[in-house]
């Protein structure tokens, strides 16, 4: 559940978010909210940084694991023969990490966590290493939304049209 908009001028090169705690991150499926929502303030390309414990793992179908390496197209038409709201969270959440550096510290297996396209984060004290080779220092926007899951980033112009 969004809980509060937030306007943006303009999108970042770096986001950084949390979960927000239980349960916003006890699974992946869970943390999707994150993934999508802080997307929508990060450059296309940017790298968005989610930090959710996923302690109870993926929390999705295994058959839908094979969207993994699979295009977005075919997963596209995967979900007009046989529509599943999982499989369509999963594709949502593919096509950010296709189009964004997107690392991700929590409690699953790095193997499955690079499996889907991340990069995994295994320290944060590692945070500003990686954010230190995003480009310049001096002109690098960036952001830090510590409840991602119920922050929904959104242009102030179109913001002010909503009020």
């Amino acid at each position: 559940m969004i809980r509060r908009n937030i306007g943006i001028k303009e999108k970042d090169d770096i986001v950084i978010s949390s979960a927000g705690g239980y349960p916003s991150d006890h699974s992946f499926y869970q943390s999707m909210k994150v993934l999508t929502n802080s997307s929508r303030a990060c450059k296309p390309g940017g790298t968005l940084i989610i930090v959710s414990q996923c302690m109870h793992g993926w929390e999705i179908r295994d058959e839908l694991f094979s969207y993994l390496t699979m295009s977005l197209k075919e997963i596209s038409l995967n979900l007009q023969r046989s529509f599943t709201m999982d499989g369509l969270a999963l594709y949502m959440a593919l096509s950010i990490i296709r189009s964004h550096n997107v690392w991700l510290h929590s409690e699953l297996p790095e193997k499955e966590v690079t499996a889907a396209g991340m990069n995994y984060l295994r320290d944060l004290n590692n945070l500003y290493e990686i954010t230190a080779k995003t480009g310049d220092p001096v002109n690098i926007r960036s952001a830090v939304i510590h409840n991602g899951s119920s922050v929904l980033p959104i242009n102030i112009e179109s913001l002010k049209e909503l009020l």
